[in-house]
């Protein structure tokens, strides 16, 4: 067996696609935030009362897999199934390295074709022939009492020829509902030719952590430094000036950045200083305001990034750094639009959003992807949400980009909740025309717009 995809045991042994662990080892990129190595069920998984433990635990993989690591989580059994079909063999390697390092103690077996017989899931004889040639032989001397079958995922002929393959203890299902805030794991069991339906579980009380969530969708995640101006005591303050001078309409002594605002924009954004030059002079006299009234505020910004001085002042005017400085780019970027991401992850955290449930400046990987930067991943009642934050549009860009590019880094999540936080003073920048048809635009493609210009406008964030 070489390959999760076209593994075949040697038919002397027994004709089936059953593959070991170390076979599945072999053929898993780990996500580096999962940390395999270093997991154990003691300190990644909670340990709970169950109704009852199986020993053998069958479920089918799809491209969407939460629902089963779930159940798998909270069962823990002994012996886990993966009956893998053709088209989902990447994401059954993904599932893989996730049980395997939370469940260590759990021995993870995959099913998949031979052959012989191929495993498309589709149509009922090839699916009944494979469950002949490699599930029957496989649980012939199971217990059938200690067994259960979850078939949430693939497709419906498989899950309705293994539902009748075996007299199975339980049935287990979990419907797909975004606006539920209960995740309930539906229990079943056939008996006398009837449904007995057993009560439900609602596994929303026990959370799923969002790393483990992520690795079923990506190879890889590398969680970007986060910029080191966030960490300076006054950055906060000063981002919420920030958000302050968006609404208002004149320059004001009380809120400099009314004139730094324009200005920096036009240093940075507007003109094309040539490379060798590292700094510009801004005469005094060019300023709205008064020296003393700028200068305090610009020594104050300045301090922001205490490793290096950005800024001099003379009688003249004041230096200020092109985007050609080598030292500018933390700065410039907080500037640019970071101080606004400080904001939101600020509210968020008031709203209770613990960190391990926040993930910002993620960047994601799947097989030969060169990788696309989430501002924020958040697991709150056990939905993932994708978080693209912005406080201006771009020179050059249109708005109609923020949805393009939320929704295709989002779909390489799987099955997430979309969110665009905007500022407020992109909402005073369009048409009425313009608007509507964003937000239509956002509407048709699951995308929920907040324009969050206080703590309380993210509400629906955090229903």
């Amino acid at each position: 067996m070489s390959d999760v995809s076209t593994a075949v045991m040697d038919t002397a042994v027994m004709d089936t696609a059953v593959m070991d662990t170390a076979v599945m080892d072999t053929a898993v990129v780990s996500p580096a935030t999962v940390n395999a190595a270093s997991m154990s069920m003691a300190d990644s998984v909670a340990v709970h009362s169950l109704p009852r433990r199986f020993d053998h635990y069958m479920l089918l993989v799809s491209e969407h897999n939460v629902a089963e690591l779930r159940a798998c989580l909270y069962w823990q059994p002994k012996h886990i199934y993966l009956v893998i079909t053709d088209r989902v063999t990447v994401a059954a390697k993904r599932l893989y390295t996730v049980l395997s390092a939370l469940l260590p103690n759990s021995q993870i077996i995959s099913l998949t074709h031979t052959l012989e017989h191929p495993l498309t899931g589709e149509r009922l004889q090839p699916n009944e022939q494979w469950i002949d040639q490699v599930v029957r032989p496989l649980f012939a001397t199971v217990d059938l009492s200690q067994c259960a079958f979850n078939f949430t995922g693939s497709t419906k002929s498989l899950a309705f020829l293994l539902m009748q393959a075996f007299d199975w203890a339980e049935l287990h299902y979990q419907p797909y509902d975004q606006t539920n805030t209960h995740l309930w794991l539906e229990r079943m069991r056939w008996q006398d030719g009837k449904t007995h339906h057993l009560p439900a579980i609602d596994l929303a009380a026990y959370p799923l952590d969002l790393y483990h969530a992520v690795g079923l969708y990506i190879d890889n995640a590398e969680p970007d430094q986060p910029n080191r101006i966030f960490e300076h005591p006054d950055s906060l303050a000063l981002a919420e000036l920030r958000l302050a001078a968006q609404s208002l309409s004149t320059d004001s002594a009380d809120n400099p950045w009314t004139v730094l605002t324009p200005l920096l924009d036009q240093i940075w954004y507007r003109n094309d200083y040539p490379s060798h030059q590292k700094t510009v002079l801004i005469k005094w006299q060019d300023c709205a305001l008064e020296r003393a009234v700028l200068q305090l505020f610009l020594q104050r910004l300045a301090a922001l990034d205490a490793k290096h001085v950005l800024l001099s002042f003379d009688d003249e005017g004041f230096s200020c750094p092109t985007s050609h400085h080598k030292h500018v780019h933390s700065w410039r970027k907080w500037i640019g639009g970071d101080w606004y991401e400080q904001l939101i992850q600020h509210w968020l955290r008031q709203g209770g959003v613990a960190d391990q449930d926040l993930a910002a400046g993620l960047k994601i990987m799947r097989e030969n992807d060169q990788g696309r930067e989430v501002d924020i991943l958040l697991m709150h009642k056990q939905s993932l949400h994708v978080i693209e934050i912005k406080a201006d549009v771009p020179k050059g860009d249109s708005i109609g980009k923020f949805e393009e590019q939320l929704s295709s880094t989002s779909n390489a999540l799987g099955k997430v909740k979309k969110f665009l936080v905007l500022a407020p003073a992109i909402q005073h920048k369009l048409s009425e025309a313009q608007r509507s048809a964003f937000e239509l635009r956002c509407k048709n493609n699951q995308v929920e717009v907040i324009y969050a210009g206080q703590a309380q406008d993210l509400h629906k964030l955090l229903p």
